[in-house]
């Protein structure tokens, strides 16, 4: 019953009738009561009608958030920086679990309490603490621990997401955005907020389905080791359906012996570069390292006069293809037979070189057109860091040190498979520079990298990632729909739970699934409430007393229930725009505000006339 009238019944009628019996009694005692009293007396009477009608307005203001919609809109201005500004809200507590515990089980607060179709969801889920509603912020230092944002679709996943990007470019930070799909609504953002904030010559897009306005990017650029560069690729390869991976370790083994031989000739891979030397110029690079051997040891007028009393140089022209084997043959024949030049570390090249062709591609047939989706076309040019002058360059270390803010687009919906693939190795080549810095403990200003539609990047290799970024001092900010897909990508739920581990700032818009809205309800924990309950009765008397024709009882008992802070159906009840943010061992229920809608359009400002309608987004 206490809950009942404290959040089904207004009370404003009551202060309405306060207000006019106020004006009334203040204009009554005006004439009826000798001055300078009337005038004190009807002055105090209009102050308690002024209360009454904050009173009223408080109380109007209340239900409209307990059972409608209050805009929460703010300007770029009001963006603070010296925080992350998540919304408005308040901190919840066992007592608010009990109050909508009972209100969940009335049926006329359900009715009442749903909000309006714009909304949807039950809106005194958040009305219940209006009255304790404040700024909820966090700290940039709790941020090292990483944050993860969860919602379904159209719920207001990116509008928080758009909150969170804007913060970190008006802190003038470095800023990485991972766009899988391509979002044209959070690309516009993301480029409007730099303009605003005078960082327009800090942005810096790749494209993937855009290679003519892209900038350029070789994911093959950083790495600790030479072996991490051939592990990426075969990362991307297919794997053997029987129940050994043959074909891909012998892949493996030409990309590796590839990579060797050309930084031992000093050369940068690239994607381009690796498929050529693998299928078309094998024979060519052999006898470069070749070459390279005897120079080294001052030694190459012996190779250079060795050969030509071997090889008739007129057969170059009418048997290039015999000529070219041939060639190759013979150098490496020479090296053999001159130890002084042995050099271990282009052993595997020339191994490769020699094997059986039918063989040799019988046993490849999949690495050539796995590397052929990054190098034909436009967008084999811009996989790499050989770019046009009107064309910038992404190197991490740059980006870092000129604090650039990086749009990675990579168009999964359009390219698929080879968006996806792309993504890998990005991640891997991301992944090996924050090594480095982890490892050598390079210092630099705070890095925010926000990945969209997370269960498109993630592998098993991602939660030793986000470890390092904590100490290299890289925010990483997680945005997915449902947790069934980060278990689907990493094949257990058990290796999921350990990236929800990894990941300090939890928070969950409405979703749809029941499983993904337990794994908040589970970090957030269970609390002991009270329940009271009521019970009537009524009998017949049956004997005794002829005067008394029922007896009737009436009990009230209050007991004891163990259950979840944030009941799990709760979050799958929740409005647009609303959600649970769990952060430094406290739950609060939160409501994000909404930014102005972006007026920039990137993609029609780079590429005009390519987009005949503008482009229509929901945030």
């Amino acid at each position: 019953m206490e809950i009942r009238q404290k959040f089904l019944e207004p009370q404003t009628r009551l202060y309405i009738f306060a207000m006019f019996a106020s004006i009334a009694m203040a204009i009554y005692s005006f004439y009826s009561l000798p001055g300078p009293f009337n005038i004190l007396t009807g002055i105090l009477l209009l102050v308690f009608t002024w209360k009454y009608y904050e009173k009223h307005d408080s109380e109007k203001k209340f239900f409209r958030i307990l059972y409608g919609y209050v805009p929460y809109i703010i300007k770029y201005e009001e963006i603070p920086t010296d925080k992350f500004l998540i919304g408005k809200g308040f901190l919840w507590t066992p007592e608010h679990t009990r109050v909508l515990t009972a209100l969940m089980q009335d049926k006329e607060s359900l009715e009442k309490g749903t909000a309006e179709e714009k909304l949807e969801g039950l809106s005194f889920i958040h009305g219940i603490g209006m009255n304790d509603e404040k700024e909820v912020y966090i700290d940039f230092e709790n941020l090292v621990g990483h944050c993860m944002l969860v919602g379904t679709t159209r719920v207001g996943k990116t509008t928080a997401y758009n909150l969170f990007i804007t913060t970190a470019i008006k802190r003038g930070d470095t800023v990485i955005v991972f766009d899988p799909k391509k979002d044209s609504g959070l690309l516009n953002r993301v480029y409007e907020a730099c303009k605003v904030f005078g960082r327009e010559k800090d942005f810096v897009f790749f494209g993937l389905p855009y290679p003519n306005i892209s900038a350029y990017y070789n994911p093959l650029k950083n790495f600790t080791i030479q072996q991490e560069i051939s592990d990426r690729i075969a990362m991307i390869l297919p794997s053997a359906k029987g129940s050994t991976d043959t074909f891909k370790e012998f892949c493996h083994f030409i990309v590796s012996s590839v990579i060797d031989a050309m930084f031992f000739l000093g050369e940068s891979p690239t994607l381009k570069k690796i498929l050529d030397y693998s299928f078309n110029r094998m024979g060519e690079l052999a006898r470069k390292c070749i070459e390279k051997c005897f120079t080294d040891k001052q030694m190459g007028h012996i190779l250079e006069e060795t050969v030509s009393s071997i090889i008739d140089s007129s057969m170059q022209k009418k048997y290039s293809a015999e000529y070219d084997e041939l060639l190759t043959r013979t150098y490496i024949s020479i090296y053999r037979k001159t130890p002084e030049v042995y050099n271990d570390k282009i052993e595997k090249l020339l191994t490769n070189a020699m094997h059986p062709k039918e063989h040799y591609q019988k046993m490849s047939a999949s690495l050539a057109p796995t590397l052929s989706k990054f190098t034909t076309d436009e967008i084999g040019e811009i996989l790499n860091d050989m770019a046009p002058p009107d064309r910038q360059v992404i190197s991490w270390d740059t980006v870092v040190k000129n604090k650039k803010v990086v749009y990675m687009c990579f168009g999964s919906t359009l390219l698929q498979d080879t968006a996806r693939s792309v993504i890998k190795i990005t991640m891997r080549d991301l992944a090996a520079f924050v090594g480095s810095i982890y490892c050598y403990k390079k210092e630099h200003p705070p890095v925010h990298l926000f990945i969209d539609e997370f269960s498109e990047v993630v592998d098993e290799s991602f939660g030793n990632f986000i470890n390092k970024c904590g100490g290299a001092n890289v925010r990483v900010y997680l945005a997915t729909q449902s947790g069934a897909d980060i278990e689907a990508q990493l094949g257990s739920s058990s290796k999921a739970q350990q990236i929800y581990d990894n990941v300090n700032v939890k928070l969950w818009l409405r979703t749809t699934h029941l499983d993904t809205a337990q794994i908040f309800s589970d970090s957030a924990g269970t609390v002991v409430i009270e329940q009271g309950s009521q019970g009537y009765s009524v009998t017949p008397n049956f004997g005794g007393n002829e005067d008394v024709v029922f007896k009737s009882s009436y009990s009230q008992s209050i007991s004891e229930k163990k259950t979840y802070l944030i009941d799990p159906s709760w979050i799958l009840k929740l409005p647009k725009g609303q959600g649970f943010l769990s952060y430094t061992g406290k739950i609060y229920k939160v409501r994000i505000p909404l930014l102005p809608h972006p007026e920039e359009n990137y993609l029609q400002k780079a590429m005009p006339g390519y987009f005949e309608e503008p482009e229509i987004y929901e945030e």
